[in-house]
């Protein structure tokens, strides 16, 4: 038996792309707990639909540090994006460098966005949108 192809020819990925994103100043308790009752959700997704999960971040103290520690314990693939602090002028041109890098290198299937309301979170799921790729905002309190 062939295996499934796309519309382009290419074999259909087999993975389930999940890029997360969140504040630094996102409160620890409850943004582990939300974070963990979403990845649990994918577990058993994944397992249902027999696709590997695999959870991209920027490598930022806060959601990302929590997120890549959840998916760890989930055994769940990680991707870490770092931004180019020496390719830019400032941090925020290179972290949003960075949002826009991960979207269009890892072409995720969904965003999540543990929200506590800041802008780089704003601005790393407006880029997803951009790209047609589904965002779930997860409110999460500040510290």
């Amino acid at each position: 038996m062939d295996a499934q192809v796309d519309m382009t020819g290419a074999p259909a990925r087999t993975d389930y792309r999940v890029l997360v994103t969140g504040s630094r100043v996102a409160d620890p308790g409850p943004t582990q707990q939300a974070i963990e009752a979403q990845f649990d959700s994918l577990a058993a997704y994944a397992a249902d639909a027999q696709r590997d999960v695999i959870i991209i971040h920027g490598g930022a103290k806060g959601v990302d540090s929590i997120a890549h520690e959840v998916a760890r314990s989930r055994l769940f693939t990680t991707v870490v994006e770092y931004p180019q602090w020496d390719a830019f002028e400032s941090p925020g041109q290179a972290a949003y460098a960075r949002n826009v890098l991960m979207v269009e290198r890892w072409q995720p299937d969904v965003c999540l966005a543990f929200s506590a309301g800041t802008r780089g979170t704003a601005h790393q799921m407006a880029i997803a949108g951009q790209h047609s790729i589904p965002v779930r905002e997860i409110q999460v309190p500040r510290v």
